[in-house]
């Protein structure tokens, strides 16, 4: 059974990566997808090849609560990555439109790039050291090939977040061999 808008392959050449690196070229995310959505929010979205992506929430309370995220990406440069000449993301329509809390979205086109989000949360009545609270993202990219010419495309409609209300993480990349991260380390005092 062949999935629609994939065209059959001659014996030849019917290893069938060919045919499934075609799905990964074009991801579009729309309509109301998410719209109206709330709490902790978590999206990834890639069209291309040998991109990693993470997002990490972690939310402690208590006398003594602390928290720590730690990502740690890597690219093996023994693998070779495959990437199309045309590649698009898209997140259109009203994708979250009216949601709210605490969301974070990785959108990527193109091949062996690292996107993270960390937040980290700490409810609690005496502060917790700043380095306890804040959020280790390293990120290690050991791919380093040409990529051939092309467009890739990573697109936000102006709908697709409009009446979001709480914190938002975005990060957008268009290209080959990038690192981007959003860090997130917040205190809540409670009690007196």
């Amino acid at each position: 059974m062949l999935l629609p808008g994939v065209a059959a392959a001659s014996s030849a050449t019917a290893d069938g990566y060919s045919q499934m690196l075609a799905y990964l070229t074009h991801s579009r995310l729309d309509g109301q997808v998410l719209a109206g959505a709330s709490g902790s929010i978590k999206l990834n979205q890639a069209a291309g090849d040998l991109n990693r992506q993470y997002n990490g929430h972690a939310l402690a309370s208590g006398g003594q609560a602390a928290v720590q995220v730690a990502i740690n990406q890597r690219g093996d440069d023994r693998l070779a990555a495959d990437t199309p000449l045309q590649a698009r993301a898209e997140l259109d329509g009203q994708v979250l439109a009216g949601g709210s809390g605490l969301a974070s979205i990785n959108q990527v086109s193109g091949q062996a790039n690292d996107q993270a989000n960390a937040v980290a949360v700490v409810a609690s009545p005496q502060r917790p050291l700043s380095q306890a609270l804040l959020p280790a993202v390293p990120t290690a990219v050991a791919m380093r090939r040409p990529s051939a010419a092309g467009l890739r495309q990573a697109t936000l409609g102006a709908d697709a977040l409009r009446g979001y209300a709480g914190v938002l993480q975005l990060n957008q990349i268009a290209g080959s061999f990038n690192a981007v991260e959003n860090r997130l380390g917040l205190h809540v005092q409670t009690g007196p």
